[in-house]
């Protein structure tokens, strides 16, 4: 039988492929991961048999490898490179062939697995008539996963040819019923024609005896025609003779014929069959390469798709890492007062992260123990099962010997009382006959009286055995046909309590695929939320840091005002004056050169444009300036700000500055075609600040992707 590897049909049938599902049913191994390849290996039967003589061939990208011919154990095995498509072919003369599918690309070179299962495929002898074409595609394929680390079978592709198997599988069936019955007919036919001729064999024999009895009276009574009357008798006797023995000859002749015209005709079948099925394969191979060809295209695109998104994910992840990083730098040039609050900050990343990754872990532990589960209970199901059928299998065959036994033994038992009856009865006979030819013509008379009730009797004792040897061969028959349907009973017993064991353990798989799911996006979830957090600590970190840099700013402000009051009180007290207010004339003037030139841009839109604000309005410009440039867009507005400055700046650099008293701040905006990217510098006295895109930068980052930029200041 071919067994099949799905959760939603039985494991018996004519061409369906047993794998996975239990680690420890079948010692051999289907995939034995080496350095570069893995090996396959099975077994080839036929109606569970081991089939000698099959021919295996392996097909690596569509050309033949090699092949090899199965020996008694019909066993086959062959090594499978990686990053290969390789199609296994099975055949024999008179049989149907099958395929299967297994592809080896996506396996990692480092990694290493053993799955303790084997293949079983059990080919079946060609039927006239029977539409096979649905073996003409593969029925089973097997491909790596990834998520599993293993080669599994295609859940989707068993699915969709499921019908279809099982529509050929109750075709066979019927087929296989009708071909026993016609072998049944043939047989009970071949019986009769020999049972007619013992008959009339028998009948014969008997005619000659009445027609000896006949002439041996007519000699009593007429003795000169003693001699004619036996001639003619012994003649006529022989003649009936010969004429049942030919007809007896004829009729086992006609059941020879008719038993070599079915076989002829059997024979003739299969290769009008065979030749109708060459004539298809031509268009169904062209039909099967197309398919493999998209399917291979979709593959490739597949393929692609996954690297360009891993390609996506590991640049997405450097980025991370690299704003990590710079954040850190900045961080480290914060004053000595910043460090309790970036302390408290990395306090709690480290508890968030801690708390994401226990909570990723409790997780990834319940999914692993639901998959464990799972995996134990269809474990256990199909072990109940297979144990199940190889106890009623004994039973069975235990009961059929012994049945077999007493009929052989019953059947021997009655031909031996029959035949030594039969002897004892000629053997009377012989002597009766010598006894009679010894006497008188009266005695051989009464003697030949007395032999001839002896014969009727020993004829009905004769009789009497065949009835009962007829009888012990219809109990047999009858006792054989009851065994038959008790098997085929329990058959389907078996079928229906393995379809109930497969669907429970389908559906155990399908509610840990579902826990497993679940799982992974729960996990999913846990670490976006502690990325999102992440990002805000970082966001608050750095917020912090700008507002303990204002506090110093404002302190140092505060001294140098002190320090510039002390001085008033010298004789120079006018001359620094005065250069106090040239100095805040010029900044006033470059901050409104400023505001002008964002004005006419339409950037800059927070920036006040006044040109009456007093110096607490000039605060307030600083204040809405900072936090211009500390803003985080979300990533939407970031596109909408990139695309909108990407239609309005020209092709090249572009540098703008914003002067404020205590800051300033340089923009770069560079576009290529239709990519723009925008560099911000907020420079204070005690340190400068680096953006890029909104994102932190350092200096080094700024300085090298800007180099020359201050040939390109707007002033």
């Amino acid at each position: 039988m071919h067994k099949v590897p799905t959760p939603f049909l039985p494991f018996t049938g004519l061409f369906f492929v047993w794998m996975m599902l239990v680690p420890m049913f079948i010692p051999p191994q289907i995939f034995a991961q080496e350095a570069t390849s893995v090996s396959v290996k099975g077994l080839v039967t036929e109606d569970g048999n081991a089939l000698k003589g099959a021919m295996v061939k392996l097909l690596q990208n569509g050309s033949e490898l090699t092949q090899l011919i199965t020996g008694p154990e019909g066993k086959f095995e062959f090594p499978l490179r990686l990053d290969n498509q390789y199609m296994l072919i099975f055949s024999k003369s008179g049989f149907t062939p099958k395929k299967i599918f297994i592809s080896t690309e996506g396996i990692p070179d480092d990694i290493t697995f053993v799955q303790s299962t084997t293949i079983e495929v059990d080919l079946f002898k060609i039927i006239a008539g029977l539409d096979v074409s649905i073996l003409e595609n593969p029925i089973g394929k097997f491909h790596y996963y990834p998520l599993q680390k293993n080669i599994d079978y295609d859940r989707a592709y068993t699915q969709s040819i499921k019908e279809q198997l099982e529509k050929l599988q109750a075709e066979l069936n019927r087929r296989k019923k009708e071909q026993s019955k016609g072998q049944m007919a043939y047989l009970s036919g071949v019986v009769k024609a020999q049972s007619d001729a013992v008959v009339a064999a028998q009948k014969a024999q008997e005619a000659a005896a009445q027609a000896k009895r006949d002439a041996e009276a007519a000699e009593i009574k007429r003795q000169e025609d003693e001699a004619k009357a036996k001639v003619e008798a012994e003649k006529k006797a022989k003649r009936d003779a010969e004429a049942a023995e030919k007809r007896a000859k004829a009729e086992a002749e006609a059941a020879e014929k008719a038993k070599m015209n079915a076989a002829e005709a059997e024979k003739q079948a299969q290769s009008d069959a065979l030749k109708r099925a060459k004539e298809e394969a031509a268009n169904k191979e062209k039909a099967r390469l197309d398919a493999q060809k998209n399917y291979m295209m979709s593959m490739a695109k597949a393929e692609s798709e996954r690297k360009a998104k891993e390609e996506t994910e590991k640049r997405a992840k450097e980025d991370s890492d690299r704003r990590a990083k710079e954040e850190e730098a900045m961080a480290a040039k914060a004053e000595a007062e910043a460090k309790a609050i970036l302390d408290e900050a990395y306090k709690k990343k480290a508890e968030a992260d801690a708390r994401a990754k226990a909570e990723a872990e409790r997780i990834a532990r319940e999914a692993e123990l639901e998959r464990q589960k799972a995996e134990n209970k269809a474990r256990a199901i199909l072990e109940a099962s297979l144990k199940k059928k190889q106890d009623e299998a004994e039973r069975q065959r235990k009961d059929e010997e012994r049945k077999a036994a007493d009929a052989a033994r019953l059947k021997a038992e009655e031909d031996a009382k029959a035949q030594a009856k039969i002897d004892e009865v000629l053997r009377k006979k012989a002597e009766a006959e010598a006894e009679a030819a010894a006497k008188s013509a009266k005695a051989r008379a009464d003697a030949e009286a007395k032999a001839k009730a002896e014969a009727d009797a020993a004829a009905r004792e004769e009789a009497d055995a065949k009835a009962r040897l007829e009888a012990a061969l219809k109990k047999k028959a009858e006792a054989e046909a009851k065994a038959k349907a008790e098997a085929e009973l329990r058959a389907s017993e078996e079928a229906a309590a393995k379809q109930r064991a497969e669907t429970e353990a389908k559906k155990a798989l399908e509610e840990a695929e579902r826990k497993r799911s679940n799982a992974e996006a729960m996990l999913r979830a846990a670490l976006e939320a502690a990325e999102r957090k992440k990002e805000e600590q970082a966001a608050k970190a750095k917020a912090d840091s700008l507002r303990i840099a204002e506090l110093q700013n404002q302190l140092k402000q505060k001294a140098e005002a002190q320090a510039m009051a002390a001085t008033a009180a010298a004789q120079k007290a006018q001359a620094d004056a005065e250069g106090r207010a040239k100095a805040e004339a010029a900044a006033r003037k470059r901050m409104e050169d400023a505001l002008s030139q964002a004005e006419d841009k339409k950037v800059g839109q927070e920036v006040a444009s006044s040109e009456k604000k007093t110096e607490e309005g000039s605060a307030l410009t600083e204040e809405e300036a900072k936090a211009r440039f500390n803003r985080k867009m979300s990533r939407e507005e970031r596109e909408a700000y990139l695309s909108e400055m990407a239609r309005k700046y020209p092709e090249g650099m572009t540098v703008e500055q914003e002067e404020y008293p205590n800051f300033k701040i340089t923009r770069v905006i560079i576009k290529k075609g239709q990519a723009v990217d925008e560099y911000k510098m907020i420079a204070f006295r005690f340190g400068n600040f680096y953006k890029k895109n909104d994102f932190d930068t350092t200096d080094q980052v700024f300085k090298s992707e800007t180099r020359g930029y201050e040939n390109y200041i707007k002033r």
